[in-house]
C-alpha cells in the first residue's frame, strides 16, 4: 500500500488502532474520577423564585443583614423545603450571625439532603468552623 489509507498515515494498520485506543482511554480518563463519573455543578434550583431567593439571601449575608437573608431562605425552603443547597446556604447565614449550634443543625441536614460531594465537603468544613467556634470565647478572631 502506497501513500495514507484508511489504517493510518503511513499505511499500517496498528499504529492508528494504537493511536485511536489511546485517545479513547485520554478521552474515558479526562471524564471520570476515583469515584466513578465526574459530577458537573448542580444548579441551586431549577425554580427562579428558589434561586432568587437564595442569591438576594447570599447578598444579604454578605452585608450582614441576617434576619433578612433567613426571611429569604425560609420562604426558598418553603418551595423546595428538601433543597440541599438551600440548607447550606442557611447554615452559612447562622454561623456569620455568631449561631454555631443552628448553623451545625442545618448544615447536617444539608448533607443529609445532597447526593453532591462538593456541598457534603463544604458542609464538612462549615460544620469543623462552627465546633471551633462552640470552644472559643466571643471576639476570639474566630470569624468566617
Amino acid at each position: 500500500m502506497t501513500g495514507p489509507g484508511i489504517f493510518g498515515v503511513n499505511g499500517r494498520r496498528g499504529e492508528s488502532i494504537r493511536f485511536g485506543l489511546a485517545g479513547i482511554l485520554l478521552f474515558v480518563s479526562a471524564s471520570c474520577t476515583t469515584t466513578g463519573i465526574r459530577q458537573e455543578p448542580q444548579p441551586i434550583s431549577d425554580n427562579v423564585a428558589v434561586v432568587t431567593l437564595a442569591d438576594g439571601a447570599r447578598e444579604l449575608r454578605q452585608r450582614k443583614v441576617f434576619e433578612q437573608a433567613v426571611a429569604k431562605l425560609e420562604r426558598a425552603l418553603r418551595i423546595e423545603p428538601g433543597n440541599a443547597f438551600v440548607w447550606h446556604e442557611l447554615a452559612l447565614v447562622y454561623l456569620a450571625q455568631g449561631n454555631p449550634d443552628q448553623a451545625i443543625q442545618f448544615a447536617y441536614k444539608s448533607s443529609a439532603l445532597t447526593g453532591d460531594d462538593s456541598l457534603r465537603r463544604r458542609n464538612d468544613r462549615l460544620v469543623k468552623t462552627a465546633q471551633s467556634r462552640l470552644n472559643k470565647p466571643a471576639g476570639s478572631g474566630a470569624d468566617l
